[in-house]
């Protein structure tokens, strides 16, 4: 069975893939190992099952990677794949909690927070400072939302569900 699909790596920028269904496909050096999973749909191995997926997240529109945490022989397990779905069928709840999470660390966190924003910013808009980047599921029943935060670029955020816990990212990878 042959298909494109579009994906993007480091650059972020669409390209288009040769699929053949359960085949490696070199890109570059690498070897791209695909799959179609039921729940997931067409997803490539890249330190984990993985694809970028359009969302309504935070009353943007917006592109996240979406992850299933995974060594390279492992696929992706059932209750990565009900995570999922319950992320994308419940996504505005996912969206207006975690929105709320993180605008209350950056609350409880501002002094500190604020010391390290760029000149002009403020955290008076948590969207302006703080950027959804990917969803990672887990194994062992959680997940995180990985984000890019102005205060700290090189590290980021998470929210950490279940419980909307939001730190660092170290805290969930």
């Amino acid at each position: 069975m042959l298909q494109l699909i579009s994906e993007f790596w480091e650059t972020g920028k669409t390209g288009t893939a040769l699929l053949i269904q359960g085949y490696n496909i070199m890109k570059g050096d690498e070897t791209m190992n695909f799959i179609n999973d039921p729940v997931f749909g067409q997803v490539c191995y890249r330190h984990g099952w993985s694809k970028n997926q359009e969302v309504s997240f935070w009353n943007k529109t917006m592109v996240l990677r979406i992850t299933a945490a995974a060594y390279t022989d492992q696929g992706i397990n059932d209750i990565q794949r009900q995570n999922y779905k319950d992320f994308i069928e419940n996504i505005n709840y996912y969206s207006e909690k975690s929105l709320e999470a993180v605008a209350s660390y950056i609350e409880d966190n501002k002094q500190n927070i604020a010391m390290y924003l760029p000149k002009g910013k403020s955290i008076t808009n948590v969207t302006d400072i703080v950027f959804p980047k990917a969803v990672v599921f887990s194994k062992d029943n959680s997940y995180g939302i990985l984000c890019d935060c102005e205060w700290d670029i090189e590290n980021g955020i998470v929210i950490q569900i279940p419980g909307f816990k939001v730190g660092p990212q170290d805290m969930f990878l």
